[in-house]
């Protein structure tokens, strides 16, 4: 058995010099420098304590130089105190002696302890400004403190500053001695002479403490080795990206192994670690909808890694390989930045298809992002489409393991063109699906290896009668919750749909202007929670699923309440506000809660068994509900006469089981602010149209929504002969086209 390791102790001072001269280098997959300044502290107050705070790792090259493979948080935190010492004297604490002793001295008046406390700030204050080196910690005067004391802070005379210059004398000498044997203190290091290509592991095995490298960080350790260079202008920002990424460690005048920043703005080469960091930044941040970009610069966005990966229908175990399938797929820097850009045109196709539902505004502020998916379920979506439009793949007939790939660059495969026209018809349904079943939680990595290259995944058709089965489970299994003092927020699947529902009836200046919206319950939380205060107590309280998605809804916020245990119906003060905005209640019913005052008032009855209670909320919900899911299927099948959203008999049913009220209207009225031209009476006719699949329809098609309009406009006795009219009307204004007795077609 051979060793390829040694031990050796470094004094703090040598481990800073080499650093600063370069003989130790930091190897391009390090994070940089990650601590927050409390852990920089605590490891500080360590080492003035004598405990032990752990071994560096080194490996030694060929020429002797050396690479900090583990330690650069400790190691930088040592070095920064090194050659900032002022650092060192923030956490340092002055004995109350020496503050009792200038303070007597000074002979002031005043609140002792506030004077003491400002006696502590401006002496640490000075030494922290007068110690930028060693070399001034040496020097540090007590002298120049104490008159920097006296002539910014306290009038007196030269004796009284000699007097506080004697006092602080012995608190610098005790300061300097701490610096000392701060830069001579010794560092356990283990130096690695071994293979470098066994780093990764050395790496992992070693490294049990602390915050590890990311998988990502520490396979490109060898992945040094391979080089592109970015030739295309639509990857250009990935090169200020790397900058970026080792911006903080150049700063702090550490060297980096094989990175010089001139040289690579001259020749825009970069290693394929430093390609996929940069490339995940710039897909994060061009794409924040379907990535999560991260706040800082040095944060690896791994959703370059994994969705480059997949794209060549590699496994996610086997990413160590990438690089090699790469070079073999792509030996030229034309045809490497040529695949980087086919990526990026399936992320811009997959988010045209998806689009209108994940940048709906919801309840999101001041440019907040929501992302309801997974970043592996995203990955498999563009990584399906990417495998489809361009690649083919050669498996094994035994193992089924891919052993031969072919990627296109220049133009697509034959069955792209039908592939993306039911890739745009089915994909969104089935994301949506995925999500309403939580699909993939936990083995996301394992889903995404099959996901990527099942061209059916995405393409499988999904029936209305499919999609109501699935919402019928996913309601099924959300109402099992039991709450009462924990109310669950929103969750992903609850948002998504929410945006299904409602950005079928906004405009596309309401979804643009500054009006924000909050997701409100119907029955408030203080409501159901009393309701159910009121009937058990102790331990035996029940619980109701008061999170349930059929009690939610969006509504303005600039007219929304605090309501408490209000409904919308209760509140006075919200009512006031929608008539000051001249907002009619039916409105809001008609858009936002699709609810009558009658659905509710079961809420204010007294309930002496929870099981009544439980019987008339889940009435509430599944009735609720039944709308709700017609309007998201609806909507999902909007251009597809696959299924009949405005079946009047189906419609009637509604009507009758929700006991609807007069003046109230239940289908989302399709309010479009760009019709400036019709009339309130003809725009509901239009929304009614525009809703219809298809573009030809039947005069008998309207007439199947007059009793909502007649709900609607309660005091127009004829409302067979407006919905005529009003179709005249549209036919003149170029809205619609009459083709023959009864049968109209849609032109806009």
């Amino acid at each position: 058995m051979s060793k390829n390791w040694i031990s050796k102790d470094y004094k703090a001072i040598e481990i800073a010099k080499e650093i600063k001269e370069g003989i130790i280098k930091v190897p391009q997959y390090q994070r940089g420098q990650v601590w927050k300044e409390s852990q920089k502290e605590k490891l500080m107050d360590s080492i003035k304590s004598g405990y032990p705070f752990g071994s560096i790792l080194l490996y030694k090259k060929t020429d002797n130089d050396y690479q900090l493979i583990d330690g650069l948080q400790r190691v930088s935190t040592i070095y920064e105190y090194i050659y900032y010492p002022g650092k060192y004297f923030k956490q340092y604490k002055i004995s109350s002696q020496i503050l009792e002793g200038i303070y007597d001295v000074l002979n002031v008046t005043g609140n002792k302890e506030l004077i003491k406390q400002n006696l502590n700030k401006y002496i640490h204050d000075w030494v922290i400004k007068s110690s930028k080196t060693l070399e001034d910690v040496k020097n540090l005067s007590d002298i120049e403190c104490a008159e920097y004391l006296t002539k910014e802070h306290f009038s007196c005379n030269s004796d009284t500053i000699l007097e506080i210059a004697k006092i602080l004398k012995k608190e610098f000498n005790i300061f300097r001695s701490e610096c000392e044997e701060l830069i001579d203190i010794e560092i356990p290091a283990i130096v690695y002479e071994g293979d470098p290509d066994n780093l990764p592991e050395v790496f992992n095995r070693i490294n049990s403490r602390g915050t590890p490298l990311s998988k990502y960080q520490i396979l490109s350790a060898t992945w040094t080795l391979y080089e592109y260079k970015i030739i295309k202008p639509e990857l250009s920002e990935i090169i200020p990206y790397v900058d970026s990424f080792y911006k903080n460690i150049i700063n702090n005048n550490f060297s980096i192994e094989g990175y010089d920043i001139q040289n690579i703005h001259d020749t825009r080469k970069l290693n394929f670690f430093q390609i996929l960091f940069g490339f995940g930044k710039l897909i994060s941040h061009h794409y924040p909808y379907l990535f999560s970009p991260s706040k800082k610069d040095e944060d690896i966005e791994s959703c370059g890694f994994n969705l480059v990966n997949a794209c060549v229908g590699n496994k996610n175990s086997k990413l160590a390989n990438l690089p090699k399938i790469i070079q073999t797929l792509f030996p030229s820097d034309d045809e490497f930045n040529k695949f980087l850009i086919n990526i990026i045109s399936s992320i811009e196709n997959v988010y045209k298809s998806f689009k209108p539902y994940l940048e709906f505004k919801l309840n999101k502020r001041n440019d907040s992002k929501s992302i309801y998916h997974s970043e592996f379920q995203i990955c498999s979506v563009i990584a399906n489409y990417f495998n489809c439009r361009y690649a083919t793949y050669v498996y094994d007939d035994k193992t089924n393991e891919i052993v031969g790939r072919s990627i296109k660059l220049e133009d697509s495969n034959k069955d792209y063109t039908t592939y993306r026209k039911e890739f745009k018809e089915n994909a969104f349904k089935k994301y949506l699906i995925d999500i309403l079943n939580d699909n993939w939680r936990g083995s996301g990595d394992h889903n995404l290896n099959i996901v990527a290259l099942d061209k059916n995944y995405y393409t499988e058709v999904i029936t209305s009668e499919k999609m109501n089965n699935e919402l019928d489970h996913w309601f099924d299994e959300i109402n099992s919750r039991k709450e009462y003092r924990k109310v669950a927020n929103p969750k992903s699947a609850d948002k998504l749909l929410l945006s299904v529902i409602y950005s079928h009836s906004f405009s596309a200046f309401e979804q643009n202007d500054d009006i924000t919206y909050d997701i409100e319950h119907l029955i408030p939380k203080g409501k159901l929670k009393m309701l159910i205060k009121n009937i058990t107590t102790g331990e035996q309280q029940n619980g109701l699923p008061i999170s349930s998605f059929a009690n939610i809804c969006l509504l303005r916020e600039e007219v929304n309440r605090k309501k408490k245990d209000k409904t919308l119906y209760e509140d006075d003060n919200y009512l006031k506000k929608l008539k000051e905005k001249d907002i009619s209640i039916n409105e809001i019913e008609a858009r936002f809660s699709f609810t009558t005052k009658k659905d509710l008032e079961w809420t204010n009855r007294e309930y002496l068994d929870f099981s009544d209670l439980k019987k008339e909320y889940f009435s509430f919900l599944n009735n609720r509900f039944s709308i709700i899911k017609d309007k998201i299927i609806g909507n999902l099948f909007f251009n597809q006469k696959k299924y009949d959203f405005y079946n009047a008999k189906k419609s009637n049913d509604f009507i009758n089981n929700l006991n609807v009220e007069e003046s109230t209207l239940i289908y989302i009225s399709n309010k479009n602010n760009s019709y400036q031209d019709l009339n309130s009476f003809e725009k509901e006719i239009w929304d009614i149209i525009r809703n219809i699949p298809g573009c030809e329809f039947e005069l008998s098609d309207i007439y199947n929504y007059k009793e909502r309009l007649q709900k609607l406009y309660p005091n127009n006795k004829h409302i067979e002969s407006k919905i005529r009219q009003n179709l005249q009307k549209l036919r003149d204004k170029s809205y619609i086209e009459f083709m023959s007795s009864g049968k109209y077609k849609r032109l806009k």
